[in-house]
């Protein structure tokens, strides 16, 4: 009897410390716990294959619980102060409040030598630990069975159900990735073989840019393979008649540049991101993340940006994503979370919107958003089409021809506190629930009126919101030279005082178009956002 009273009170107050916890589950696995959100089923059209061989070797990182309070809030309380009374972590101090317990690192190390696991490396501030050991091991350890799948995509090394965790590491361990190598992100770019176009100098005077190079600063690109050859980029610029830019790489999990690799589109969109954000802030250095094109690929690339203490950059640049509805809950929980870190610390993150409409392509043309665009912490930019005359603008609408702008309510994250004046629309159904509204601004994605670039020798048109993210981080960049502090996590402020900077002309607004469900209108939509910029302006807002 006393025995079951024990047992009960562990179970409520693993209940307590873990909400996640289905503590069913635990008993029913003894020593392995369910890590909800985590369950898996193939890719649609996927082939189930043979169960990956027992002694290939697997690596994992596994994302460990913050010794402080919560991120998130903390986050947003950091966002809402204006951009120049803003104070940022420094790496030491974000380490500090944030990062993970030297003792639950040697719990895991603990743990993980138990099942046949090995520690390959450790970053408390990153709160990650990599495992590696043979897939026997990993599987046992984290109760799963890895298969070969065959898909369209390519073939891919994953696990259906959910990933069982250690209980001894139930508190502690917030996500694993690594299990599954499914290709988890698209590129969002359109090419089409037309010859009418601007290269990124031309549309950063058309949005009024500040007349500053962008020297001091670091942008950082991330990208899920392929690479770029120095003679395109000396090429493209030698055109321009500007300087090649410094460019240097950051390998993560062996990826690194490489543009004679059959991942052509990669590669293209690589080359384009690293021509648009160095010809709109040519003084800036520029640090291309190359990584797998996973889960986990794609965690580890943003994290390390975030908190690379080297290059130390001041804003991240992401063209890739995903319909929401293709993450696992616990990854997009993750992976939020680090975007909020990058608030903290005061690197601002841009995000493509998507290039498939309101549906992002899905079946049965319901709306969805992508992520990484739809969390709160990310400046999500949406796709315009620009019709010029002379050296202005003389009307921008909703990019919507040979692709268009995502956008829409996100049917995961909430409507943050400071999107609540605006006017999301809610998602189909009856209560009509709203959400995170996407994208937060635009800028020119149309192929028909697309961005210049140089790939593989040849000049070439090219759009969609990919570019548009380039565009946004190389503003920032001159925003934060002027300013000489990182604006950071800027989204509560451009919609506090929103109408303001309307008024101020620091945005083009866009009314008209839309992207399929969506239609543009005066003050914020679902297809544009605040606007495109008027760069100016929005830095004298900003001061």
């Amino acid at each position: 009897m006393l025995l079951s009273a024990c047992r009960r009170a562990a179970l409520t107050i693993t209940r307590m410390l873990n909400p996640g916890v289905n503590c069913t589950a635990m008993k029913r696995f003894g020593k392995r716990i369910p890590l909800e959100g985590t369950s898996r089923a193939p890719l649609r059209g996927a082939r189930r294959g043979a169960p990956v061989q027992r002694d290939h070797p697997v690596e994992v990182t596994l994302r460990l619980r913050a010794r402080g309070a919560e991120v998130a809030a903390a986050a947003e309380r950091c966002g809402s102060r204006h951009p120049a009374r803003k104070q940022h972590l420094t790496p030491q101090q974000f380490e500090d409040r944030f990062g993970a317990h030297d003792r639950d690192v040697e719990t895991v190390a603990s743990v993980a030598a138990g099942h046949g696991l090995r520690v390959e490396h450790v970053d408390t501030r990153r709160r990650s630990v990599v495992l590696a050991g043979a897939n026997d091991a990993m599987c046992r350890a984290f109760r799963v069975e890895r298969r070969r799948f065959h898909h369209r995509r390519g073939s891919y090394h994953g696990h259906t159900g959910a990933v069982h965790i250690p209980a001894d590491l139930a508190e502690i361990v917030q996500g694993v990735l690594g299990l599954d190598l499914r290709p988890q992100a698209k590129r969002q770019a359109v090419r089409l073989p037309v010859q009418h176009g601007y290269t990124p100098v031309e549309l950063a005077r058309l949005y009024d840019f500040p007349r500053v190079n962008g020297r001091g600063q670091c942008i950082a690109l991330i990208e899920l393979g392929g690479g770029y050859r120095r003679n395109d980029l000396n090429g493209y610029f030698r055109s321009l008649g500007m300087r090649a830019p410094h460019v240097s790489d950051v390998s993560v999990h062996g990826v690194r540049n490489a543009p004679h690799s059959r991942q052509l589109f990669s590669s293209e969109e690589v080359t384009a991101d690293i021509e648009v954000a160095a010809a709109a802030a040519p003084g800036a250095r520029l640090v291309v993340y190359f990584a797998p094109n996973t889960e986990r690929g794609f965690f580890d690339a943003v994290t390390t940006a975030i908190h690379d203490r080297h290059h130390r950059p001041g804003v991240v640049s992401i063209s890739w994503g995903e319909a929401e509805t293709q993450w696992t809950p616990r990854t997009l929980h993750l992976f939020n979370e680090a975007l909020a870190e990058a608030a903290l610390v005061g690197v601002t993150v841009c995000c493509s919107a998507g290039d498939r409409g309101s549906s992002d392509g899905l079946p049965g043309g319901a709306p969805h958003v992508i992520f990484p665009a739809s969390s709160p912490f990310v400046l999500a930019c949406g796709g315009t089409s620009v019709d010029v005359e002379g050296s202005r603008i003389a009307r921008e609408t909703v990019w919507n021809s040979r692709g268009a702008t995502g956008g829409g309510p996100s049917r995961v994250f909430a409507v943050p506190r400071w999107q609540g004046k605006v006017k999301v629309p809610g998602l189909p159904g009856k209560n009509r629930r709203r959400g995170r509204g996407v994208p937060d601004v635009a800028a020119n994605a149309d192929p028909l009126t697309g961005y210049k670039v140089r790939f593989r020798g040849k000049n070439s048109i090219t759009g969609g919101t990919s570019l548009a993210a380039p565009m946004w981080a190389a503003l920032v960049a001159l925003i934060n030279q002027k300013l000489r502090r990182p604006v950071g996590y800027v989204n509560p402020f451009l919609y506090k005082v929103y109408k303001r900077l309307l008024r101020a002309g620091a945005f083009h607004p866009i009314t008209e178009g839309n992207n399929g469900a969506y239609h543009a209108r005066a003050g914020w939509n679902a297809c544009c956002g605040l606007g495109s910029p008027h760069g100016e302006n929005l830095l004298r807002a900003l001061k």
